[in-house]
């Protein structure tokens, strides 16, 4: 069962965080909180076309299928639906997961059957494909 936490920062600082299952096992991770800055204004329309950012997204796949190879998984093949879909889920910028509406904008992309999902966040564009690609190797 997956189970998702917010942490809300009330000032600046650090804070390491550590939490256990029921097996014993344990994770930690440090949030570092700077000042605060204006949030960015909410997105209402889809403001990145279906076709853009081309390059990072096969870079992704590349990257992605590269790191399932050595270790051992079979390639992912490109579903263009589930892409359209991660475009759209992208634009309005999500910084945590909207199950309804990421399996709504999958379905409306044309794409019926159920997936999993991996968001990060980050900014700027330099080797986007590689810094999202290490956010999910580096992710539990």
């Amino acid at each position: 069962m997956l189970t998702f936490w917010v942490a809300v920062a009330k000032s600046e600082g650090t804070a390491e965080i550590t939490v256990s299952n029921n097996s014993g096992e344990c994770g930690a991770v440090t949030l570092t909180v700077g000042a605060a800055a204006d949030p960015a204004p909410p997105v209402e329309d889809d403001n990145t076309g279906l076709t853009d950012n081309m390059e990072i997204r096969q870079e992704m796949i590349r990257l992605i299928n590269q790191t399932r190879k050595v270790n051992g998984v079979s390639e992912l093949s490109v579903n263009e639906a589930l892409m359209n879909a991660a475009q759209v889920c992208s634009n309005r910028r999500y910084t945590w997961h909207h199950a309804p509406e990421e399996g709504q904008a999958a379905a409306e992309a044309g794409y019926p059957y159920g997936f999993g999902d991996n968001l990060t966040v980050f900014t700027g564009t330099v080797d986007a494909a590689q810094c999202a690609v290490d956010n999910w190797i580096n992710s539990e």
